[in-house]
């Protein structure tokens, strides 16, 4: 699906469309977020693809799972994602204060 250049400069009707496009990326990152925890323990090691506030996408790779995601109708360029660490990662903070 080809979608025309948004341009709010000289289509300020094009600023609602932005507008609504970051609600609908807030609400599906926090779908995202909500569900993580369950996905991690279903799906280690997978990449997950989120729109609409529904998991559209899932795959060993992150183009695997955005093109399940497109298969469903799903807009690359605006879905949220996110690959599901199975085992924890261990961080070192240098230089922070605690």
């Amino acid at each position: 699906m080809l979608e025309r250049q948004l341009d709010p400069f000289n289509n300020p009707e094009d600023l609602d469309i932005i507008a609504g496009y970051m609600e609908q990326f807030e609400k599906d990152s926090d779908f995202l977020n909500a569900h993580r925890l369950a996905w991690t323990e279903q799906y280690p090691d997978k990449w997950v693809v989120v729109f609409g506030e529904e998991l559209v996408g899932l795959g060993e790779t992150a183009e695997e799972a955005l093109q399940a995601a497109e298969e469903k109708g799903a807009p690359k360029s605006r879905v949220a994602m996110e690959y599901l660490y199975g085992e924890p990662i261990t961080m070192i903070l240098a230089g922070v204060e605690c």
